[in-house]
């Protein structure tokens, strides 16, 4: 619960940050029969730090009250904050520590919790613009020398009552799947778009700033290899983003890289209009998406949540979790493996 005296969270299930040991970092994990989290480091890199970040606030109350609304008795927050650059890891620490905390004082001094006084479309421009303006936020918030020299995806679902609302700026990504508990069959009614500087309408916004977009010929895949590219000051060199909105990067927000948020609205219901369907939310780093598409990874996660046992024995959220990071890690050691983190929700209908 939100305590708007105090500033912090109170009573949510949060969890973040890796623990240390020595000079490893373990992996992290948060999990029950209905959702999991999962964070692990790369395979084969030098630098040993999980720059990944996975977050999962349930419930998400925005309030002191013991008892919401029914309509959010269910309310949740998960997402992925993947960090790049030498201070990645910090830039995606400071943006999963704050987000719920900013997330939950915003709505409450816009007001949107007292809903008898807002019609849908006042409620989901606020809330659009709400998260607009944390992702902002955070990256305002961040010192400038951890700006400098890292940034971090930021991919969220924030289910407020008979709604879910994504977030995302940056190559992480998040989708809302349905499971057919009859037939076993998956669909994938929404999933976020990977931002990235070929996009026409990204690699316009760029250009018009002054920047420079890179866009390979064929027959490289100008999805994965197309950068926004500026001569570093601290580098002393050209480097390439591979993304086209971000959190942190201060030398690419000047040439039209920025850190608001694509947000979209999904009504529950529209999906839940299906005899035998349960929903769920997956929220993944790019790691991840790279080497399985998201029905295989809704597959493999949805048999955890609704299916009790596979070949006679049980396979729980956070099981699934790590079963499908280790799919895509290559068997040799020496070949290079992303940090990979992963999460998934049930939807309560």
């Amino acid at each position: 619960f939100f305590d708007k005296k105090v500033g912090d969270i109170r009573g949510l299930q949060q969890h973040s940050a890796e623990e240390k040991t020595g000079d490893n970092y373990l992996p992290i994990y948060f999990t029950s029969g209905d959702y999991a989290t999962l964070t692990q480091a790369s395979t084969n890199r030098k630098l040993k730090i999980n720059q990944d970040r996975g977050l999962i606030v349930y419930p998400f109350h925005v309030t002191d009250r013991n008892h919401p609304a029914p309509q959010h008795q269910h309310d949740f927050i998960i997402g992925t904050f993947d960090g790049h650059g030498d201070m990645g890891h910090a830039v995606s620490e400071h943006a999963v520590q704050r987000f719920a905390p900013l997330l939950a004082a915003a709505l409450d001094s816009v007001g949107v919790i007292e809903e008898e006084a807002y019609d849908d479309d006042d409620e989901e421009n606020s809330i659009i613009e709400t998260l607009k303006n944390i992702f902002l936020e955070i990256d305002a918030e961040l010192s400038p020398q951890n700006a400098l020299e890292g940034g971090c995806t930021g991919s969220v679902v924030v289910r407020w009552g008979l709604h879910l609302y994504f977030a995302n700026a940056g190559d992480s990504r998040s989708f809302v799947a349905t499971y057919d508990n009859q037939t076993q069959l998956i669909e994938i009614p929404y999933i976020t778009r990977q931002d990235k500087p070929n996009l026409p309408d990204e690699k316009s916004r760029i250009e018009q700033a002054g920047g420079h977009v890179f866009v390979p010929l064929p027959p490289k895949d100008p999805i994965k290899a197309s950068r926004v590219i500026v001569t570093s000051k601290t580098k002393k060199e050209n480097i390439g983003l591979a993304m086209s909105r971000t959190i942190g990067d201060s030398e690419w927000s000047g040439v039209g890289v920025t850190a608001e948020p694509l947000v979209s609205k999904i009504n529950i219901a529209d999906i839940a209009n299906k005899p035998n369907v349960d929903i769920f939310v997956v929220s993944a780093s790019d790691g991840l998406f790279d080497a399985r598409s998201p029905e295989i990874i809704a597959k493999h996660l949805a048999s955890s949540l609704y299916e009790p046992t596979i070949n006679g024995h049980p396979v729980y959220p956070l099981v699934a979790c790590k079963n499908i990071i280790q799919l895509v890690t290559p068997s040799d050691p020496l070949q290079f493996r992303d940090d990979i983190t992963v999460s998934v929700m049930k939807v309560s209908v």
